[in-house]
C-alpha cells in the first residue's frame, strides 16, 4: 500500500489530505452467512398472533424497516407502550460468537448460540442474528417476565431461522 500526502494550494497550511492510493481491496467471505438471509424480513419469523400473545395485548400491524445496518419488525400495542422488536442481519457465526463470549450473557436454554447483552435477547441459526427486545412502559411487567418474553418470543423465531 502506497500512502501520499497532497497540501492543496487554495487550502491553508494546517489542512493536508491524505490519499491512500494503490490499497489492494480486502474481501470477506462470510462462510456460514447464506446471502438470503441478508434479504429476510424479520417480520415473517413471527406472526400477529404470536406477538399478540407474547405481549399479552393486541398488536397492531407490523412496521418493519432497514436501516442500512438490520432489517426492523416491530409490533406495538394500540397506546404503543408495549412492543416486540425483532432486527435481523447476515452474520458470520465466529463474528457472533466472539462479540457475544466478551459482550453478552449466554442462554442455555434456547442453546449455544443464545446470549443476552444490555436487555436485548441475540440468537444466531444458519447465518442470520436475530435481536429481540420487549419493550412495555406500562409498567406492569418486572425485569423477570420481560425476559421470559423475550425468550418465548426466541423460541418462536429460531426454528423458523
Amino acid at each position: 500500500m502506497r500512502i501520499t500526502l497532497i497540501k492543496p494550494a487554495a487550502a491553508t497550511a494546517a489542512v493536508t489530505l491524505l490519499i491512500l492510493a494503490s490499497a489492494k481491496p480486502v474481501s470477506v467471505a462470510a462462510t456460514d452467512a447464506p446471502a438470503a438471509s441478508a434479504s429476510m424480513d424479520p417480520c415473517s419469523l413471527v406472526s400477529a398472533a404470536e406477538a399478540r400473545s407474547i405481549l399479552g395485548v393486541d398488536v397492531s400491524t407490523p412496521v418493519s424497516g432497514d436501516d442500512g445496518l438490520m432489517r426492523h419488525c416491530v409490533y406495538s400495542s394500540a397506546d404503543k407502550r408495549k412492543s416486540l422488536t425483532l432486527e435481523a442481519k447476515a452474520t458470520d457465526r465466529a463474528v457472533f460468537e466472539r462479540w457475544m463470549k466478551l459482550h453478552g450473557s449466554a442462554v442455555p436454554q434456547l442453546g449455544s448460540d443464545a446470549y443476552t447483552n444490555a436487555g436485548t435477547l441475540l440468537v444466531w441459526k444458519n447465518g442470520t442474528q436475530v435481536n429481540v427486545k420487549i419493550s412495555d412502559q406500562s409498567g406492569n411487567r418486572s425485569a423477570e417476565q420481560l425476559e421470559i418474553a423475550q425468550e418465548k418470543a426466541a423460541s418462536v423465531v429460531l426454528p423458523r431461522l
